[in-house]
């Protein structure tokens, strides 16, 4: 039965459909003709014909072919109801815009919609104006423009409104008609026509002097389309005063519109340098714009809220005192969007995001409010929750630390999530690094208390993943402490090394002065990848303090733990544990010779004669041959542990980094580049992955000659001999043309650094392995090197496997200022030059003569 029921079923289908429009059509015929009126008989017929224009419009939504239907629904054009007109221009404007076709159609609807453009009722007037500019035939437009000139000039705004949108729908299409490059000769004419109608010139008047706000933001939908935001019809005082005043009638599109623009335009009236020769924005002015904008800052619509924000900060960029009290006029409405019920997940990690920012940029403005600032463990996302725990660290100070440590620590200990705990641990980090002099807040008291609380948690838990990090943070505070203060700053310096030194000489003491059974849990896989990689950088941290601070005599046990490490160097599958013991070992050995004589000849014999790890093998060669003689060690001794002492104090280049890149995120407020933490090209511009893929390519081809450079270039004494030889030779050639002695104070690179154009950029050199390992593990050897080449190192950066360096120079002649960036590896050397020169001959010499105090 089922299955010969199927085919009756089918075969029925097309039939009913045919039934359905042939009953349509009957009735559509039956109302034609029949006017609106207000006699009962006649309205009961409209609200009949609504209910036949409802069936049609469904009857479309399902994909079925009225285009028959055509006729008879023009002949209904005469019904006054708004409902079955709109109806009946949605159903023209489908079938008038399917096909070329279709034009035919579309020339039978003008009549209708130029009766209808002079109807007594404006809201059919307007929705006439919509539906012919929407027709896309280049055959109408001439009656689109008459049209569109009609609507301008209408008396209500709801016809002026639709005559604006529809003034650019039809210069769209003049411009689409005059691409094509068909019909050239007459595609001219129309866009000609369009020019000489006088529309533009009318709505730009509309712009400036109409009165509805409806009809003004459309009319400022219309010129920023066609003419570009960066028009100079926009870039008008009198023009941005006028919209905002007007911002608040203003749809929520229209008014991020305004706010978009009346930014820009701040934004070249505070730079003196603009090709546009705009002048500085009066006070008058900008606090005119302010009272008429501040309004939008309490704006439900984040967007708005932020652009807002964002024009407020930019008016006073240049006035500290009012810029401060900015920062505390926004920062109620945003908290107020960030925690509101009603913001989605997204919307909020947006909002914390600029909070983030704004507390880098001002953190004195949030040190009351760090409350705001807890997590909800179980509420917000990992992103809300990344973007509190930065800005927790950014706003700690004297009278707020306490009760912000204490809540980072309950953080710590949420075993669930393990990197919401390190990140917590890493805030607290933070917090016990701050600068005396960037936080003036923040005393030595205070961060003492951090430090001795995070050592608290090395000796106490159990967690291998808490006790990793704990460790981490301990070591940069060490590294933080500077080898050379004065006064109060020396002693908070040594009691920071007694406390970590201490609570480091007690863990190993507990457990037998073996490294190894610190963590046992590193080769046991019962741990995550990520808590592998905090014990791995742990352990290596573990090595340099013991390396450090065991020569300097502040851990007594240092030699004894070392043992077990260099023992276990044939086991170690971590290249960067075995280059720390190495030069763990060679510290010790040259500060306390007796105790690691034998440890330190074990562990140079095996890194010297290991194949399967090349950068042992030539750090242990070049450093074996060096430690034969005896004039040598006590400098290379000393060269090391000042490098390895400098290594973590100096953070120039990290700290540039970052101040650079959020000032230039400050500039890019309310886009996602502040969610992103990059700039706007680096991820919308794909020039950028490009040159990724580039480099990724490079480094395998590099990696493939590896083996046989390394083969060929491992370095005896004798070479390294010819290495100083070399730097003699450079020296006596770059003494011609370089400044031996330049100098430049540190914020002037900075500022330099940011001013100057690249003038050499994504530059490489090989450079042999003997000379890479002298690079990345005795750094003070390398800057003697350049500076007697003449290049003089501003700051250095990095770890085992890779340098930062920013080096400088002058050119005698010319006396212009060279900067460079050089990124040291293991075999070869990148960097990019920077430099006010335009001598392109005095580049290149600069260049071969960097080149030269490398090779």
């Amino acid at each position: 039965m089922s299955s010969s029921a199927a085919p009756s079923s089918s075969s029925n289908a097309q039939p009913r459909k045919r039934d359905e429009l042939h009953e349509l059509s009957l009735l559509l015929k039956k109302y034609a003709g029949q006017s609106s009126s207000s006699s009962g008989a006649n309205q009961s017929a409209e609200e009949k014909r609504r209910g036949i224009f409802q069936r049609v419009i469904q009857a479309l939504t399902a994909n079925i072919d009225l285009s028959s239907l055509f006729a008879d629904v023009l002949m209904n054009a005469a019904t006054g109801d708004i409902a079955t007109k709109k109806m009946l221009y949605h159903y023209i404007g489908v079938y008038s815009d399917k096909s070329k076709e279709s034009e035919e159609l579309a020339m039978m609807t003008i009549n209708t919609l130029q009766k209808d453009t002079k109807h007594e009722d404006p809201t059919i007037r307007g929705l006439a104006i919509r539906s012919m500019t929407s027709l896309r035939s280049k055959s109408l437009v001439e009656y689109s423009i008459e049209c569109v000139k009609e609507g301008l000039r209408d008396a209500h705004p709801y016809a002026r409104k639709g005559a604006c949108l529809g003034c650019l729908k039809v210069y769209r299409l003049c411009c689409a008609s005059s691409s094509s490059g068909r019909n050239g000769a007459e595609n001219e004419d129309i866009l000609n026509a369009f020019t000489e109608s006088g529309i533009l010139a009318t709505v730009e008047k509309l712009l400036l002097e109409d009165r509805d706000a409806n009809v003004v933001a459309n009319a400022l939908v219309t010129v920023v389309e066609i003419f570009g935001e960066s028009d100079p019809r926009l870039q008008n005082v009198a023009l941005l005063t006028a919209l905002t005043n007007k911002i608040r009638d203003f749809g929520e599109l229209s008014q991020h519109l305004v706010l978009k623009l009346t930014h820009s335009y701040a934004v070249l009236a505070n730079d003196a340098s603009n090709s546009k020769k705009i002048p500085p924005l009066p006070d008058d002015v900008k606090y005119q714009w302010m009272n008429s904008l501040e309004s939008r800052i309490s704006s439900p619509n984040t967007s708005i809220a932020l652009a807002a924000s964002r024009i407020f900060l930019e008016l006073t960029k240049n006035d500290p005192s009012t810029h401060q009290r900015v920062y505390k006029r926004i920062k109620p409405s945003l908290l107020t969007l960030a925690t509101a019920q009603t913001s989605g997940v997204e919307t909020s990690a947006v909002v914390w995001a600029h909070l983030k920012l704004l507390a880098y940029r001002a953190p004195i403005a949030f040190v009351t409010d760090y409350k705001s600032f807890y997590v909800r463990v179980n509420a917000d996302s990992f992103e809300i929750k990344r973007c509190k725990l930065r800005t927790l660290s950014l706003i700690a100070d004297a009278q707020n630390c306490t009760r912000i440590v204490d809540e980072l620590f309950e953080y710590v200990n949420d075993v669930q999530d393990e990197h919401f705990a390190r990140l917590a641990m890493k805030a607290i980090g933070r917090v016990a690094r701050k600068k005396k002099e960037s936080f003036a807040m923040m005393d030595a008291e205070k961060r003492l208390m951090v430090t001795k609380k995070i050592c608290d948690v090395f000796a106490e838990t159990t967690s291998p993943s808490s006790k990793a990090d704990s460790l981490i943070e301990i070591g940069m505070c060490l590294r933080q402490c500077a080898t050379s203060q004065d006064g109060e700053e020396e002693e908070e310096s040594k009691e920071c090394r007694s406390i970590c030194c201490q609570a480091i000489e007690s863990a190993l003491e507990s457990v037998q002065f073996s490294v190894l059974d610190m963590f046992p849990q590193a080769h046991s896989g019962v741990v995550s990848s990520a808590t592998t990689k905090s014990i791995t950088r742990a352990r290596s941290i573990l090595l340099w303090l013991l390396g450090e601070f065991g020569a300097s005599g502040f851990i007594d046990s240092a030699p004894y733990a070392l043992e077990s490490s260099i023992e276990n160097l044939p086991e170690e599958v971590y290249p960067s544990i075995r280059t720390e013991t190495f030069f763990a070992s060679l510290k010790l050995f040259c500060k306390r010779a007796p105790e690691m004589r034998k440890a330190f000849e074990t562990c140079l014999k095996w890194c010297a004669t290991e194949d399967s790890d090349s950068t042992a093998r030539a750090t242990a060669s070049v450093y074996g041959s060096l430690m034969c003689s005896s004039s040598s060690s006590r400098k290379i001794a000393n060269d090391l542990l000042l490098a390895h002492s400098k290594l973590g104090s100096v953070q120039f280049s990290e700290e540039l980094e970052e101040q650079e890149r959020f000032d230039r995120l400050f500039n890019e407020m309310d886009t996602l580049a502040i969610t992103y933490e990059l700039e706007e090209k680096k991820f919308i511009d794909g020039s950028s992955l490009t040159k990724t893929e580039e480099e990724e390519e490079e480094t395998i081809r590099q990696r493939a000659q590896q083996r046989q450079q390394q083969l060929d270039q491992e370095t005896s004494l004798l070479q390294f001999d010819d290495f100083e030889a070399a730097d003699d030779e450079n020296e006596r050639e770059s003494s011609s043309s370089l400044n031996p002695n330049p100098f430049l104070d540190p914020s002037q690179f900075q500022l330099n650094w940011q001013l100057f154009p690249e003038v050499a950029k994504n530059q490489s050199v090989m450079i042999s392995p003997s000379l890479g390992a002298l690079i990345t593990q005795s750094t003070s050897v390398f800057i003697d090197r350049l500076k007697s080449n003449g290049f003089v190192t501003a700051a250095s950066g990095g770890d085992a496997t890779q340098m930062k360096f920013y080096v400088y120079t002058q050119a005698t002649t010319s006396a212009k200022w060279y900067l460079i960036e050089c990124i040291a590896a293991a075999n070869k050397c990148d960097w990019t030059m920077k430099s006010d020169s335009v001598d392109k001959l005095e580049v290149d010499t600069v260049s071969s003569l960097f080149n030269s105090s490398l090779l």
